[in-house]
């Protein structure tokens, strides 16, 4: 219980709100089945009819990403940034590390355009649908992106029509 971030319970000595001393009918002397346990507190992390959600989250894996006690990384995640989303989405990461081009975004961390748990309206767990997500970094209004685009109206359009913003080469689609 030495790394830097603590999980707030532990922190706080409440070890009984996941763990029961009373004969367990869970592992571990778990109040809860592991798979549900964490939304007993964290019970808000998938809106109701969430347009897409994080398989290991609807399936209760909270620990395939996260420490239950303690943990280097903010929100006690076992790895930090993308290099957590890699370990399980192996072969996007290794194409993604191909790019001869990257787009910064997705190499700083995975979570600058994706919610890591669900998203209520969005597919593919981003934040926000294009434009709206690729114009928080990218200004329209330059002369140069109109000229780049041919004045074409990109405030309006979804970008990943012409662009892979993951810029992930694909063999049978020359413009993704």
């Amino acid at each position: 219980m030495n790394k830097s971030f603590i999980h707030t319970p532990l922190a706080e000595g409440d070890c009984t709100g996941c763990h029961n001393r009373m004969p367990p009918n869970h592992g571990k002397l778990l109040s809860e089945d592991e798979s549900r346990i964490c939304f007993s507190c964290h019970d808000g992390l998938v809106p109701v009819a969430a347009e897409s959600s994080h398989q290991s989250v609807e399936e209760g894996k909270c620990i395939a990403c996260h420490d239950p006690h303690s943990a280097d990384n903010e929100m006690n995640l076992l790895r930090p940034g993308s290099e957590l989303c890699f370990s399980c989405h192996e072969d996007l990461g290794r194409r993604i590390g191909q790019n001869k081009v990257p787009h910064s975004p997705v190499g700083d961390d995975c979570l600058t355009c994706h919610n890591p748990h669900a998203s209520a309206d969005n597919p593919s767990l981003l934040k926000v649908r294009a434009p709206e997500l690729c114009l928080q970094c990218h200004d329209a209004s330059k002369k140069t992106f109109k000229v780049q685009h041919v004045d074409y109206p990109v405030e309006r359009a979804d970008c990943s029509v012409c662009h892979n913003p993951a810029r992930i080469e694909y063999e049978s689609d020359a413009l993704r």
